[in-house]
C-alpha cells in the first residue's frame, strides 16, 4: 500500500542466521548447530514513534494537524478493504522529513483482510489501551480502528503532564467523562465527535471517511499554535509503559515512581 501516511516498504529476505556452537548452548539444546531461517524486512526508516514526539514540546495546531494525517492513513487503509487491529501510537511514526512532522502508520503485523458490510473473526490482540470492545468478542471490522481512532485522537489534542493523568484521563474519556477544560460551548462538536467514536456498538460509530470530515471542521479550536511547555516530560514510567503495551503494571511497581506525597518524580 503506497500513502504518504503509510510506512512504506522497499524489500524482504531471508537469511540463515550463524548456528550456535553446543559451547555457546549452555543448555545442549538439540537444535545448536542447525541453520536458523530469518525474514529481513527493510521499511522506510521513521527517526521516532508518535508516542516519542508527544513527549517533547508540541503546540496544539501541530497535533490537530497529526491527527489529520492519522486519519487520512486510515481511511485509505480501510479504503483496501484491510482493518490494522492495532492503532497506538507506538505503532505510529514521524517521517524524516525535516519540513513538518509527517505522520506514517506502521507495524501491519496483525492486520486483516476485510471486506466493506463484512465482519472477520479474530483474536483479543492489539493493546488494551485502544482496542475495541468487541475484539474481546472476536468479531470485528473497520470500526475497529474507529473506536482506537477515538483514543489516540483524545491523546493528541489533550495533553496531560504525566502518565498517571493521562490514563485517569483516558478512563474518564471510556465513561463518556471529558476534561474539565472542554465544558467550553466551542468544545461541543469534538466532544460529539469522541462520543461517537467511542460507541460501545460498532454499528454507532462512524467510518474513518465520515470522521475526517467532522476533525477538518474542529480546525478553528486549534489554530493559535501555542506550545504545550513541558506537557509530557513528567512521567510515571510505569503507568506510560501500562498503557503503551497495553500490560498491566502491579501497584508495587507503579508506585516506584511517585514520591511520597504523591506527585510523580522524573525517571532517571
Amino acid at each position: 500500500m503506497h500513502h504518504k501516511n503509510i510506512v512504506r516498504y522497499h524489500q524482504a529476505w531471508t537469511e540463515n542466521l550463524q548456528p550456535k556452537s553446543n559451547h555457546d548452548d549452555m543448555r545442549g539444546s538439540s537444535s545448536a548447530g542447525e541453520d536458523t531461517a530469518a525474514l529481513f524486512i527493510q521499511m522506510e526508516c521513521c527517526p521516532m514513534t508518535l508516542h516519542d514526539l508527544l513527549s517533547k514540546e508540541t503546540g496544539l495546531e501541530g497535533r490537530f494537524l497529526m491527527a489529520k494525517q492519522i486519519i487520512e492513513g486510515v481511511c485509505f487503509i480501510h479504503a483496501n478493504e484491510y482493518v490494522h487491529r492495532d492503532l497506538a501510537t507506538k505503532n505510529i511514526f514521524v517521517g524524516a522529513s525535516q519540513d513538518e512532522n509527517e505522520i506514517k502508520i506502521g507495524d501491519f503485523g496483525i492486520a486483516v483482510f476485510c471486506k466493506k458490510g463484512e465482519k472477520v473473526q479474530v483474536d483479543a490482540e492489539g493493546n488494551k489501551t485502544y482496542r475495541a470492545p468487541e475484539a474481546e468478542k472476536g468479531s470485528i471490522d473497520a470500526k475497529a480502528d474507529v473506536y482506537s481512532l477515538g483514543v489516540i485522537l483524545f491523546m493528541l489534542l489533550h495533553p496531560t503532564a504525566s502518565g498517571t493523568e493521562r490514563k485517569n484521563s483516558l478512563d474518564k474519556l471510556k465513561r463518556m467523562e471529558f476534561p474539565d477544560d472542554w465544558e467550553n460551548e466551542r468544545y461541543r462538536p469534538l466532544k460529539s465527535l469522541l462520543s461517537d467514536m467511542l460507541s460501545e456498538s460498532p454499528d454507532d460509530r462512524p467510518s474513518a471517511e465520515e470522521v475526517l470530515p467532522r476533525v477538518l471542521d474542529l480546525s478553528p479550536l486549534f489554530e493559535h499554535d501555542e506550545p504545550v511547555q513541558g506537557k509530557e516530560e513528567q512521567t510515571d514510567g510505569k503507568v506510560d509503559k501500562e498503557l503503551e503495551t497495553g500490560e498491566k503494571v502491579d501497584k508495587e511497581e507503579r508506585t516506584e515512581a511517585v514520591g511520597e506525597d504523591g506527585a510523580e518524580e522524573e525517571e532517571a
